[in-house]
């Protein structure tokens, strides 16, 4: 089992698809592109999780940049779209997003 005691996730967004409230791990919600970076670096996470509708043109930028930086290179990229497009979602994945979420997803919960 994992062990979350040092744990923590950045949530970029403008809270339209989860809450940024867990009982498991400390989820810091961050609503402006200034402040992805200065979260980032004060927190330590090991995941963020992007908002692509949220961020827009901006995500392919943010993601590159994470990247590209080896301070950041276990850090897991999540980005949660409401929608599948192939070729967004393969352009996302070329450039180092780990996981893609669709808004789809979160309607399966609760459903057993």
């Amino acid at each position: 089992m994992k062990d979350f005691t040092n744990s923590a996730v950045i949530m970029v967004s403008g809270g339209s698809f989860c809450s940024s409230e867990s009982p498991y791990i400390p989820i810091h919600h961050v609503s402006s592109v200034h402040k992805i970076f200065p979260a980032l670096y004060e927190y330590k996470p090991d995941t963020i999780i992007i908002d692509y509708e949220f961020l827009d043109t901006e995500t392919e930028k943010i993601i590159r940049r994470i990247r590209t930086n080896p301070y950041y290179k276990k850090l897991k990229i999540c980005c949660l779209k409401s929608s599948l497009n192939n070729k967004a979602d393969s352009l996302l994945m070329a450039i180092g997003v780990d996981y893609l979420i669709y808004k789809s997803d979160f309607m399966h919960f609760g459903s057993n």
